[in-house]
């Protein structure tokens, strides 16, 4: 009887008797399938999402139609405010219905992205021309479609996961979507259409929604604007913000609303320090937390009236926060556990912080910014995903306070504070929630634990986004029992599942009816199921923290190996495979938790000891090499990323051989240089050297450089040929022309000014592109609106657009990032040469090598690297500060500081020098015709002269070592050479600089040079007998 009621309400919908009949199928439908899967399934297969589909793109068209005519003057209402009728009726029935649709899963996801729905659902969120409900049950059927394709399995090329990653990108990052969702946002109030949109932008952001052109849109700039009024609403008001400001923010949102709210504020601004800077510097941000500081009335002028010195005043965000003990002896020793109170407000005593006690806290030099202990704030005094979201939000405004724009090696505030902060005031509090995510893996899960799948996964992974890269976090982590805990979630995610219950359906796999049915009436896969999708996230998200931990120190190393977790570490780098039993389901993990395993996995190998241990003997190689073949790009690159480190100078596949050094490696005696081979990976990886893809390119050069360090001569060969000494030499010359084809700018490698190390100032900022200005007029247009008339908010957002422009420039400008992974690319295959001649085949390989390139190629090459790249005129008032003297890598004369309008010589970066002058190690290394062929090289050795004074201490180091190496005798018929090339060094100068560098502050420099000028004494004082030169020929640092 239902099923009868169910077929006569689809014949309705093919053919609509009526306006109230079409209705009432409608509402048949959706109450009849509501909940029921296998009712679903059987609508699917009569072709109801196409009908549905259908009737959208019908009344969109006449919906469209009607509005125009209203527009024209043909009616007195406005369209919004169009009375509704039974159009609108069926076109909200046929939403819900394709929602309810669409909450079945991914079976039904592939029918419904095959039918194309996407574009008639956006036509339905445009505000000026639906109802509100139209508005609402779009956004929620979007919501729906969004959410379910992470329930996709994720196979390598898999069709339907495709399609929807094809289609959902295109539709949602198009201008009118755009529009649509600025419109939206716009809205005044704070209505469910915005809080919808604000959901629909975090849920699709990962897998639709690209940051980027939600930047571009200014969509970022109004969620910043919401989250602002938000702010003022909460009570957090700071000096200097004026009623006018306020009275133009947009309507706030309710408290609740603040964890999506931060949650798509964070994933826009994910990975990106422009886009974070565009958040920070937001003109609502900036209105609301202004980044100046008032200056007190006695600033500059000595002592106050009453002749007692004043005290400093702490701003109001710095009254939100605790004490922070200021005790440094104690800076890598955190007592994580102890972590101070929370402060619900603002104080009304102010602290006396000019007192010499245990604890200071923190001023606004360490915070930099208001928004940082605004954040902080409120994660502490938060819970759950607010608290999680807001300290992953924390740390990516972290990352761009106090950095340079252009180089991260270098810090220009140089505050060490804020690590220590965090590492008091988050890290515990993170790891506490962490803890209560242990034992989550029931195979009956109840619908309000479900709930929390989202904060148990997230605390992980923000915890590892937290600490990466900082050794205070990292300890603070690991002080507080992270690693232990962090263990168990990962090897209670391989705990087994109950299988699937499957039921019949007419569309079983392989039968008749599946394989001739239509892609838009035939149910797709079933998908995973919310539990294992839960297992595998928490697993990526443990995975990550362990690698966070694990980066830096051995103790934290051997710590994770200790819980035991190389098993799970093993079992999580096999990707997803199809099982021979059904009931087994899928065996490995999904490409998101092979990224993650490799990353702990890189992690743990830069211990020689741990990889000795326990890596190898757990088998660890093979399911990496498998990876380094794998179809996906990331995947590539991080299992290219572990065989480095699985590679280094003192792992197992450097253990020496004991075939002859004229043995092929695939004969040798070496079990993981064996294995390495029959796998086919060495041959991948000089494959991948000669990829378009500048990273992939980079990777692979560095793990060749590391196998070849100890190979015997006919294997250094072979890696030689496999790469192609025609390309080594375009890399090394930087004429690579593949590279350059690639990155769109071939121009890169032959600019005459340094772009990577030019100092600060002469950096053209500013793109003339019609895009660019674009980008800025929108920045500039919210910043009047916010703006006052003052000087010092004036100043203000002058400096914050300068910013923004240099992190613009530095981040996206194509021939800065062409010059940059150019100049990486170099280094590693000035390394690659430098290996290929260490080791006992030193003169057989460097005859090959010139014989294959030609000396007179190579010589000119190394010239190159050490002469000057240009010179650089300093028109500034003001000298140059010490950080842009090391930003610029130039060599000024030690006793002065540069003067206004005076030539800088600016040099190759310090890794491109210092690679260079290790090949020449290696080159005065080989046999006594190469160190003549070297010594006569009068302009090789001119270029390298000026770098015996270089601001590094390893390249004066090295510059001795190649004295050294030039003037050693092998024997006595090569000891009147020796003298003779001696002599040439000396005429050089060469000796003074030696004996300069004999009272180097370096004590490795000092002792090189001392013994090089002992040598020179020797062999120049006829006197003393050759045999007694001190030194010994030697190679560089491996």
């Amino acid at each position: 009887m239902v099923q009868s009621a169910a077929a006569v309400a689809l014949e309705e919908l093919r053919n609509p008797s009526s306006s109230n009949a079409h209705i009432a199928a409608l509402k048949h439908l959706k109450n009849d399938l509501i909940g029921h899967d296998h009712r679903k399934a059987a609508a699917t297969r009569q072709g109801i999402i196409p009908m549905l589909v259908g009737i959208l793109q019908d009344t969109a068209v006449s919906g469209g139609k009607r509005r125009s005519h209203e527009l024209n003057g043909h009616t007195g209402q406005p369209s919004g405010d169009v009375a509704w009728n039974e159009e609108e009726e069926v076109r909200l029935h046929s939403i819900l219905l394709l929602g309810n649709l669409a909450r079945g899963g991914p079976a039904f996801i592939a029918p419904i992205i095959a039918s194309g729905p996407l574009w008639p659902l956006l036509t339905c969120l445009r505000p000026s021309d639906n109802p509100p409900k139209i508005i609402v049950a779009a956004l929620r059927t979007l919501i729906t479609v969004v959410e379910s394709l992470p329930l996709i399995a994720d196979f390598p090329y898999h069709a339907e996961r495709h399609l929807a990653t094809q289609q959902l990108p295109e539709v949602l990052n198009s201008r009118e979507a755009l529009n649509i969702f600025s419109e939206l946002l716009s809205l005044p109030g704070h209505p469910l259409e915005v809080s919808l949109v604000v959901r629909l932008l975090y849920k699709a952001c990962p897998h639709a929604c690209r940051p980027t052109v939600l930047v571009k849109s200014g969509i970022l700039d109004l969620l910043c604007s919401r989250l602002a009024a938000l702010i003022i609403y909460l009570g957090y008001i700071l000096p200097g913000v004026d009623a006018p400001t306020v009275a133009s923010l947009p309507s706030p949102p309710s408290k609740s609303e603040l964890a999506p709210y931060l949650s798509a504020i964070r994933i826009i601004v994910h990975g990106s320090k422009y886009r974070t800077a565009r958040f920070l510097y937001s003109p609502a941000v900036v209105a609301v937390f202004p980044t100046y500081r008032p200056q007190p009335p006695h600033q500059g002028l000595g002592m106050p009236p009453t002749g007692q010195p004043v005290q400093p005043v702490p701003s109001p965000m710095e009254r939100l926060l605790p004490h922070v003990p200021n005790s440094r002896n104690k800076i890598d020793h955190l007592n994580a556990r102890a972590f101070p109170h929370v402060n619900v407000g603002f104080s009304d005593t102010p602290r006396d912080v000019s007192r010499a006690s245990p604890e200071r806290l923190f001023t606004s030099d360490d915070l930099e910014s208001p928004m940082f202990a605004w954040l902080l704030h409120i994660g502490r005094s938060e819970e759950g995903w607010t608290r999680i979201t807001a300290f992953w939000l924390l740390k990516s405004v972290s990352s761009i306070l106090g950095a340079n724009y252009l180089d991260p090696r270098i810090q220009i505030s140089g505050n060490g504070n804020r690590d220590r902060i965090l590492a008091f005031l988050t890290v515990p509090l993170l790891v506490k929630l962490i803890d209560q995510s242990e034992y989550r893996f029931r195979c009956r899960t109840p619908l309000e634990e479900e709930a929390r799948f989202p904060t148990l996964e997230q605390a992980p992974l923000a915890l590892a986004a937290l600490i990466d890269e900082s050794k205070i976090l990292q300890q603070a982590a690991y002080e507080a029992g992270a690693v232990q805990k962090l263990a168990s979630i990962l090897k209670g995610s391989f705990a087994t599942l109950e299988p699937r219950k499957h039921t019949w359906t007419a569309d079983q796999p392989g039968s008749e009816n599946s394989q001739g049915s239509k892609p838009l009436t035939a149910l797709g896969d079933a998908g995973l199921s919310a539990l294992k999708i839960h297992k595998e996230n928490l697993r990526e998200a443990a995975l990550g923290a362990l690698g966070a931990i694990a980066g830096l120190s051995d103790e934290h190393r051997k710590a994770v190996v200790k819980c035991g977790v190389v098993p799970s570490l093993i079992d999580s780098l096999k990707p997803y495979s199809v099982a021979e039993s059904e009931s087994e389901g899928l065996a490995g993990s999904p490409t998101r938790v092979n990224l993650a395993a490799c990353y702990l996995a890189r992690s743990l190998a830069r211990s020689i000891a741990v990889l000795r241990t326990s890596l190898v003997d757990a088998g660890i190689a093979e399911p990496i090499y498998e990876l380094v073949k794998h179809p996906n790009l990331e995947v590539k690159l991080a299992a290219t990323d572990v065989v480095i480190n699985m590679s280094a100078n003192g792992s197992p596949l450097q253990d020496k051989t004991s075939g002859a050094s004229g043995t092929d490696i695939s004969t040798s005696s070496n079990s993981e240089m064996e294995r390495l081979i029959e796998s086919g990976v060495l041959e991948a990886i000089q494959e991948h050297a000669r990829s378009a893809n500048p990273t992939l390119r980079y990777l692979s050069l560095w793990a060749l450089k590391h196998i070849i360090l100890h190979a015997p001569y006919d294997s250094k060969v072979q890696c030689l040929e496999g790469v192609g000494s025609g390309l080594l030499v375009q890399i090394l010359t930087g004429e690579d022309q593949i590279s350059a084809h690639h990155m769109g700018a071939p121009n890169a490698a032959g600019e005459q000014v340094d772009l990577l190390n030019a100092p600060e100032p002469s950096i053209d900022i500013e793109d003339s592109s019609d895009e660019e200005q674009e980008d800025e007029d929108t920045m500039v247009d919210s910043m009047g609106m916010l703006s006052r008339p003052s000087n010092i908010r004036s100043t203000s957002n002058n400096l914050h657009k300068s910013r923004l422009k240099a992190i613009k420039n530095a981040e996206q400008n194509p021939i800065l990032q062409a010059r940059r992974e150019d100049l990486l690319i170099q280094e590693q295959a000035l390394d690659f040469l430098r290996n290929l001649m260490n080791g006992p085949p030193c003169a057989e390989i460097i005859d090959y090598v010139f014989q294959n390139i030609g000396s007179a190629r190579i010589f000119d090459i190394l010239t190159s690297k050490l002469r000057p790249r240009s010179s650089f005129t300093n028109t500034n008032n003001t000298a140059p500060t010490a950080n842009s003297k090391r930003f610029g890598h130039q060599f000024l004369p030690a006793h002065r500081s540069p003067t206004p309008n005076s030539n800088l010589t600016v040099y190759q970066p310090p890794e491109i020098i210092e690679s260079t002058v290790k090949v020449l190690v290696h080159l005065a290394a080989g046999a006594p015709k190469h160190r003549a062929l070297l010594v006569a090289q009068k302009s090789l050795l001119s270029a390298l002269t000026p770098h015996f004074s270089h601001s590094y201490p390893v390249i004066r180091k090295d510059c001795l070592q190649v004295v050294s190496n030039l003037i050693w005798a092998d024997d006595s018929h090569d000891q009147l050479p020796a003298r003779q090339r001696a002599s040439e060094l000396r005429y050089m100068g060469v000796d003074e600089r030696a004996r300069v560098l004999a009272e180097d502050g370096s004590q490795d420099v000092k002792e090189r040079a001392k013994i090089v000028v002992e040598q020179l004494k020797t062999l120049l004082d006829t006197t003393v007998p050759l045999s007694a030169q001190m030194g010994g020929r030697g190679f560089g640092r491996d």
